[in-house]
Parts: C-alpha cells; structure tokens; sequence
C-alpha cells in the first residue's frame, strides 16, 4: 500500500476540495439509492425494481446518475431521464464527486477485507488484484482532470 499512498492521499484532498465547491451551489435533493449498479435491479413480470436499499439518503441526484455514466445505454437513459426532469441540469462535478467518492469507498472496502478477513491465497490474491485494479481506475479518473 505504501506505493500508492501519494496517489490515495491527493484523491482524497481532491474529493475533499471538490466537495467544498460544490456546497457552494444549490441542488434539488431527492432520495437516491447510492448502490445502485446491476446486482441491486431486478426484473419481474416485465417490471424492473430495485432491491437493497440500505444507503438510502437525501441527496443530489447524480449521486445515483453516477452509476448510469458508464454504461452503453447512458445517452438513451439521459435522454429519458431529461424529458421527465426537464428542470433538472446534470452537474458533472457532482458526477465526478460521487464516481471518486465511491470509487475511495471500495478501495477501502478492499484495504479491510485483506486487512482483516482469514483469506486463503487464492482469494487473497483475488482481493489484491481488485484493490490494484480500482487504485488504476481512480489514477484515470483523477488524470481525466489534469
């Protein structure tokens, strides 16, 4: 961990500035999942339905629109989502925010389960592999910024 601590800790004092920015603006909260990817949506009778909602909190909506960014159907789904939110701008800082945001969380998700769960080698090896794979993923997100 020590190879990356420089890289953990400017991610770290970046969120926090970028938080500090953003208090500074007005948004419309809302209740928002903050889980929300494909393991917690559900299809039944044709009918989707989110499960899992232990996050559930009053927030910027984006703090869930974060989740939709990266995947294929983003403009089809933004574009949805703009005609039943008219009022509603995107803020791409708040995006940024709570991508990093969430990305630090499941670094640090990572640090404890190698940290404290009795993993055998293989999952060990397993967990050191997805811990490294989100500190590059945080590198792009941060160099995304220079």
């Amino acid at each position: 961990m020590k190879t990356y601590e420089d890289k953990l800790m400017d991610s770290i004092d970046y969120l926090i500035n970028l938080g500090r920015q953003l208090k500074k603006e007005q948004f419309i909260f809302s209740l928002v999942h903050t889980d929300l990817h494909h393991w917690n949506i559900m299809r039944e009778n044709n009918q989707m339905m989110i499960i899992d909602w232990e996050g559930l909190k009053l927030a910027p909506p984006e703090a869930d629109l974060m989740f939709i960014m990266k995947q294929p159907y983003k403009k089809e789904f933004i574009n949805v989502y703009s005609k039943q939110y008219p009022s509603h701008t995107l803020n791409n800082d708040a995006l940024r925010f709570y991508e990093i945001k969430r990305n630090l969380e499941d670094i640090w998700e990572f640090i404890v389960q190698i940290q404290e769960d009795p993993l055998i080698s293989n999952e060990r090896r397993k967990a050191f592999s997805y811990l490294q794979k989100e500190i590059n993923h945080l590198g792009r997100l941060l160099k995304k910024e220079r």
